[in-house]
């Protein structure tokens, strides 16, 4: 969300999705109630005026996601409730981020595309997954994305601000918050449902401190969904098996993030490309991740009856 001209979470870019004519109706309908005039369509967001006469541009991915779990009648109502929670008023100190500097926190995402030049996000790039650590500023019932503005404004580098908020994401995040779930390959899931469950793969190295030497597959399907399987020569066996698990959540999710297995080393992320096909697991490491294969290997050598594959 973002002020003057506030937005709600539009999600990243990528071609418009379309949308069933009750969903648009429903959303005018919503609108309506609230004395807003929707000026025109964006593709996946809506511009609209409020009854305050403050421009609005409202994402409809995420907010289409939401809804659809409920029966249409409902639709208006649940829509104009996300626009009064969404655009309800912060305070005006929110723009200033040394001021709200304990309300940092962080956020893993695609990257934004279509923002006005005003609202541009300032983001952090994952190597080149395509996935980005970007910032945000919590309210008790929405938040607000950084922008390059607000960080500018701040007088302090945005990799300053990462730091920050990675700081508050730690001492927000309770012990234990990742459980393990399948002890054969040590699948461990984080599903707080505090809207910053996915972003806490940015903290593995401080929640899994014996993963440090070799890392971990990843997996952040959506905002509130967290996979994460040790690299060990069990976890390795059935890394094709946490693949599956991302590209099934990531269908049916809201707030998605990526359909894709990451290898993350050291606060690095790399693309573990894993592909099922005609029968066939065919996987493409990352060549960094050469060394660590040979290392599993010893290790099952070292163990018989438990080859990684």
């Amino acid at each position: 969300m973002f002020n003057k001209n506030r937005k709600s979470d539009p999600g990243p870019g990528g071609s418009p999705p379309r949308y069933p004519g009750t969903f648009l109706q429903a959303f005018r309908e919503a609108a309506g109630s609230l004395g807003w005039k929707v000026r025109r369509s964006l593709g996946d967001a809506v511009e609209c005026v409020d009854d305050q006469g403050e421009e609005r541009t409202v994402g409809l991915e995420n907010l289409y996601r939401r809804v659809r779990r409920h029966g249409r009648e409902t639709w208006p109502e649940l829509i104009a409730d996300f626009l009064r929670k969404v655009f309800a008023g912060t305070d005006k100190d929110s723009d200033d981020l040394n001021a709200v500097a304990d309300r940092i926190l962080v956020r893993l995402a695609r990257p934004f595309t279509g923002l006005p030049k005003d609202a541009q996000v300032w983001s952090h790039p994952l190597g080149d997954t395509g996935l980005i650590a970007c910032l945000v500023v919590d309210h008790a019932e929405t938040m607000r994305y950084v922008t390059e503005d607000m960080v500018t404004e701040s007088g302090k580098p945005g990799e300053e601000w990462l730091e920050r908020g990675l700081a508050n994401l730690r001492e927000r995040t309770p012990e234990g918050c990742l459980e393990q779930i399948d002890e054969d390959s040590g699948l461990l899931v984080c599903c707080t449902g505090d809207a910053y469950d996915a972003a806490r793969a940015l903290l593995l190295d401080d929640l899994l401190p014996e993963t440090r030497e070799l890392g971990c597959f990843v997996g952040a399907p959506s905002r509130d969904q967290l996979l994460v399987v040790p690299v060990t020569g069990k976890g390795f066996v059935q890394v094709h098996l946490l693949h599956h698990l991302i590209e099934k959540a990531y269908k049916t999710a809201p707030y998605t993030i990526s359909d894709k297995l990451f290898w993350v080393h050291e606060g690095t992320w790399r693309e573990f490309r894993i592909e099922f096909k005609d029968k066939t697991l065919s996987v493409w490491p990352p060549e960094e991740f050469i060394p660590v294969l040979e290392r599993l290997k010893g290790m099952a050598q070292e163990e018989p009856g438990e080859p990684p594959g």
